[in-house]
């Protein structure tokens, strides 16, 4: 039985000594599996009737989190084994590796999902490293196992799987975790070119995915996903080939750099698309990329710990362990970025950081956000931008846009006539500019009005000014709405935004105009449930208009 031994190895990062990689194993040592229940069918069909998906996914991912959590003490110490192969045998049982959302109304549909290609990856990955500590009826079932829901699937269909071609992460993920598994499980190499051959496809359209300026659309959250597999089927295929596999190098390298331009400081991160404010880089993959194209790394206050990923990845903790080096302290990357193709511009002083997004509103993942801000002061989050709600059915169905955080009505940009921004590729930024004061852009075309918005802001060290004109024919009521997750008063004609019972922001206007602070509910990624508070002064005028804000 052929299994391809990689030279992933753990020994380095145990001699590591440094407050990070004692945290990171500590983690590791004191995970505990617990009671692990049944996927049933009710549970299976659950999405279809409700569109809910925590019921089934909360347990799906447990059990993987607890196939990570047994085989790490296995790898590092050599304990557990049989817990490892009795884990390994249940993930076998399970009637599909696919999650419900994603089976659609057949459940006997055959199909190959990121979460299965991620379990065929992490069960052939477990045998390359351990698989001579397991019972050869374990390996022996979980290669079977592999080969019948993955692996044969996709060589035989001729026509294809839909993420082959889809420009987001789902190529790389889907692509590269059967590109491993692939070469870690079958032994003919011409037998496995040709296999790979054909996911050149994928890796082509992942990286299609990204702006030629390097930006990640779909956000950092989905940047760690796709580039974490893509970056280790590439790795892996040179092991076991001793060369490339064919990549656009100079723009990979601009994929790779992505991550460090989104650091706005204090641990924040910019939040556009489906990501969030504290997102967190795989400190594995941020090393590897570094010495692949030598690149900065991030500091270590950005870089995910062992439990950060409640999906429980076991490719992710692997290369944690194997690539990550001796945590030198890396100088954050704070520069101002400029990306022109994506029309993202960030910029730093002591006191700020700014972050705006143009682009279009039928990018990847979705939000309806052209003139979109977040600002940072000192260590804090005045105006933000929401980020990934909690992923149901109606979140990506034609409700999408129902949904505060993915319309633009949560989000910080005027709602025009009563009309918030349109959805799809033809709303888009114009004229977008970034010189040494203002980044400047038009965002007229994100409406179905006829209304002219041309939005400036200006950053220096007492103040952020935000200056929108507009230019209409009839009478006109503006909304500009500004979103912060803190507390806002009114108070003496002004706005306080206010964390914990201190003052943190003043927002302050000339212009006339009537103010009101709402608030919504709103569901996070987890599932959690929080309030959002909107800031909207309301404008009317006929003809040339100007509102000017100032964040201090």
């Amino acid at each position: 039985m052929y299994v391809f031994k990689s030279d992933i190895d753990c020994k380095k990062f145990l001699s590591y000594d440094n407050e990070y990689t004692r945290s990171y194993i500590s983690q590791i040592n004191e995970s505990k599996i617990d009671k692990i229940d049944g996927l049933s069918y009710s549970l299976l069909t659950e999405f279809n009737k409700n569109g809910n998906r925590l019921g089934y996914e909360n347990i799906y991912f447990k059990r993987r989190r607890a196939l990570r959590d047994s085989f790490m003490k296995v790898w590092l110490y050599d304990a557990d084994r049989e817990l490892l192969a009795d884990i390994m045998w249940l993930i076998c049982d399970e009637f599909t590796w696919v999650l419900p959302a994603h089976i659609g109304n057949d459940i006997f549909k055959n199909t190959i999902d990121l979460f299965a290609a991620e379990t065929a990856q992490s069960l052939a990955e477990i045998i390359s490293l351990v698989g001579d500590k397991l019972p050869a009826e374990v390996v022996k079932r979980c290669i079977g196992e592999i080969k019948n829901r993955v692996l044969i699937p996709f060589i035989t269909c001729k026509e294809g799987y839909g993420w082959e071609k889809a420009e987001s992460n789902w190529s790389a993920v889907c692509g590269g975790c059967i590109g491993m598994t692939a070469i870690y499980l079958i032994e003919d190499g011409e037998k496995v070119k040709e296999f790979t051959k054909r996911l050149r496809l994928a890796m082509e359209s992942y990286t299609h995915s990204f702006s030629e300026d390097g930006a990640c659309l779909e956000g950092l959250y989905y940047w760690n996903y796709g580039m974490m597999y893509y970056t280790a089927f590439l790795d892996l295929y040179k092991q076991r080939f001793n060369e490339d596999f064919p990549i656009y190098f100079e723009k990979v390298k601009k994929m790779a750099d992505f991550s460090n331009r989104c650091l706005l400081g204090d641990g924040y991160t910019v939040s556009f698309s489906d990501s969030s404010e504290r997102d967190r880089i795989y400190s594995g993959l941020s090393c590897k990329l570094s010495k692949m194209f030598n690149i900065s790394a991030a500091g270590t206050e950005y870089r995910t710990n062992y439990n950060d990923d409640e999906c429980g990845r076991l490719c992710k903790v692997v290369r944690d362990v194997s690539w990550s080096d001796e945590f030198k302290q890396y100088k954050t990357y704070r520069e101002n970025v400029i990306l022109p193709i994506a029309q993202w511009a960030i910029k730093h002083n002591e006191k700020f950081s700014v972050a705006f997004k143009g682009g279009n509103n039928g990018e990847p993942h979705n939000h309806n956000d052209l003139g979109s801000i977040i600002i940072r002061k000192n260590g804090k989050i005045i105006l933000c931008d929401v980020g990934a709600g909690e992923y149901t059915a109606d979140y990506f169905s034609n409700k999408r846009y129902k949904i505060f955080c993915n319309s633009s009505l949560g989000h910080s940009v005027p709602i025009i006539n009563s009309q918030e921004q349109c959805t799809g590729k033809e709303y888009y930024t114009t004229d977008f500019c970034v010189n040494d004061k203002d980044i400047i852009a038009d965002i007229s075309k994100a409406y179905n009005v006829k209304v002219k918005v041309i939005r400036k802001i200006n950053t220096d060290e007492n103040a952020v000014t935000l200056l929108d004109e507009f230019y209409a024919e009839d009478k006109t009521e503006i909304i500009e709405r500004f979103v912060t997750r803190h507390e806002a008063y009114i108070k003496n004609g002004e706005v306080e935004i206010e964390s914990d019972g201190e003052k943190i922001a003043v927002l302050k206007t000339s212009s006339p105009c009537e103010t009101e602070i709402k608030k919504h509910i709103h569901y996070e990624h987890d599932g959690s449930k929080c309030e959002i508070t909107t800031i909207d002064y309301i404008c009317k005028f006929i003809g040339k208009s100007k509102f000017m804000l100032y964040i201090q």
